[in-house]
């Protein structure tokens, strides 16, 4: 070989070199990267976002690998779903579970969960009196009754007592045949045969207890009253009126949510000496302040006898005015907080 085809030759070779190396800059990039143009490198542990934000037609599983060209990477994947109207209900000692498939559905690359709506429904009143053995008349029987406690005004004028009575319908009385919380104003007897009532005489039941929820979205109180009333319904003198002088209030919060006369009272039950039971919703009184204070609310229910007519004296008015009451309670439905109904997700509050 003489020199001219030496120099050749070598031209030759460094056009082939300069060409592999050339051809090479353009294979490497596709051998080291994947579509979406991240190098794949096994021993790498940090979690790379995904530039493609729909990870539907990607096929992620349940056991996070992700499916598409070249080696799965092992990641956390963050990702959306929308699942509305999972309604759960529980009472106390009870609970409800909703699941959610984690391997269908998902959107985009990030999970957030959205409660709403979220309230509880119950119950804020032991109002059935099951306070153990009692069935005499007295004074006072505010130590028998737990969170329940009496209380009365005697207006200056005729001198009325007041009684406060739990029963336990054992047979005491025999027109009371179950367990129940008894309110009696009697008239004050200034002469032989006449018994006097001040405009606004009364005696109560109340019961104080914390409401701790957010805004209330419904609420009733219900009740069973017995009007055992005295006033001489088969007396020729008769003024259909009387009962009317006398009214149960029931009060939420120092706000009179119904009242209701003797009249009313013996007529919706058919009758003196049988109850009648009361739904009062409390619609009305949703926004009021007074009754549902903002955040944790202080409440406080009464149960009130009161004499709503003229300061009289008669002898048809009777020696007494009683009402009995049974089964008290305050539903509340409220918002409530995911701790206060203890609330579990994935054993996270």
């Amino acid at each position: 070989m003489n020199k001219k085809n030496r120099c050749d030759y070598k031209k030759i070779l460094i056009l082939i070199s300069l060409m592999i190396i050339f051809s090479l800059s353009f294979i490497m990039p596709s051998i080291y990267t994947n579509e979406n143009g991240y190098f794949d490198n096994p021993n790498d542990d940090t979690i790379k976002e995904l530039e493609n934000n729909d990870l539907r037609s990607q096929g992620l599983t349940s056991d996070n690998f992700y499916d598409g060209v070249g080696a799965a990477w092992n990641l956390t994947h963050w990702a959306n779903r929308t699942d509305n109207n999972l309604d759960v209900s529980f009472e106390n000692n009870s609970y409800d579970i909703k699941n959610m498939p984690l391997d269908v559905g998902w959107q985009g690359y990030k999970l957030n969960a959205t409660i709403k709506n979220l309230y509880d429904e119950r119950n804020w009143v032991n109002g059935t009196f099951d306070c153990g053995t009692n069935d005499t008349w007295g004074p006072d029987d505010s130590d028998l009754v737990q969170n329940w406690t009496f209380g009365s005004n005697d207006i200056v004028g005729y001198n009325n007592d007041f009684w406060g009575n739990y029963f336990d319908g054992a047979g005491g009385d025999p027109n009371i045949d179950q367990t129940c919380l008894g309110l009696t104003l009697y008239g004050g007897n200034n002469f032989p045969t006449a018994y006097g009532y001040d405009k606004y005489d009364a005696c109560w039941w109340n019961t104080s207890f914390t409401l701790p929820r957010g805004d209330v979205i419904a609420g009733e109180i219900n009740l069973a009253i017995y009007p055992y009333t005295q006033y001489h319904l088969s007396s020729p003198w008769h003024d259909p009126d009387f009962g009317s002088h006398f009214s149960v209030r029931v009060s939420l919060n120092d706000v009179c949510i119904d009242d209701k006369n003797l009249i009313w009272l013996q007529d919706a039950a058919g009758g003196s000496g049988n109850w009648v039971s009361l739904k009062l919703q409390l619609t009305n009184w949703l926004d009021n302040k007074t009754v549902f204070p903002d955040g944790v609310k202080d409440m406080n229910l009464e149960l009130k006898l009161l004499r709503v007519g003229a300061t009289y004296r008669y002898d048809e008015y009777g020696y007494y005015q009683r009402v009995l009451f049974d089964n008290v309670s305050l539903i509340v439905k409220a918002e409530a907080k995911p701790e206060q109904i203890d609330l579990h997700i994935n054993q996270t509050n």
